[in-house]
């Protein structure tokens, strides 16, 4: 009984599991027309997520990132708990798609446990209904074992399909 990811019972041929993110919520700390806010997101996957791997967030569509959110040539800074789950405490922002792209940290995500990460936005100038945010991923895999026990180094890429991040069950 193999363990492959954190994930129980995988040694057997062609026992396949979808990579999930079990906990996906996100909120917010000012839903104000043109002020700084901050968002913030809270996952947990059924899987470990190794160094390497990506957490991909979009819809996040009519904000712009503010002084706060520190965002220099395409990145935006983002806090992590626990302290610097993803890679240079910062993800590669697309404004124009509403894209955050957050690379996993040498921590790994490891499975069944709860992550937090917020960042700075500027809200848009007039009122919007939420926008669809959705959370997907790409879960890293270094290793790969032969029939004969041998490991080789190989990335495997094995994608977390997107889904819709629930409403934070708080409001400030």
């Amino acid at each position: 009984n193999e363990s492959r990811l954190s994930v129980e019972d995988t040694a057997g041929p062609l026992h396949i599991f979808a990579p999930i993110f079990e906990v996906k919520s996100a909120g917010q700390s000012l839903p104000l027309i043109d002020a700084s806010n901050m968002v913030s997101i809270t996952l947990a996957t059924n899987c470990d997520f190794a160094e390497g791997s990506t957490v991909t967030l979009t819809g996040l569509t009519e904000t712009s990132p503010t002084t706060n959110g520190n965002t220099t040539n395409g990145t935006l800074s983002v806090t992590s708990s626990p302290q610097l789950t993803f890679v240079s405490g910062a993800g590669a922002w697309d404004q124009e798609q509403g894209e955050l792209v957050l690379t996993v940290g040498p921590a790994s995500l490891l499975r069944n446990t709860t992550y937090k990460v917020s960042f700075w936005v500027q809200n848009p100038a007039e009122p919007q209904a939420a926008p669809d945010v959705t959370v997907e991923g790409v879960v890293e895999i270094v290793d790969a074992v032969d029939a004969m026990g041998v490991y080789h180094a190989a990335t495997y890429n094995a994608p977390v399909h997107p889904r819709l991040l629930d409403p934070a069950n708080e409001s400030r």
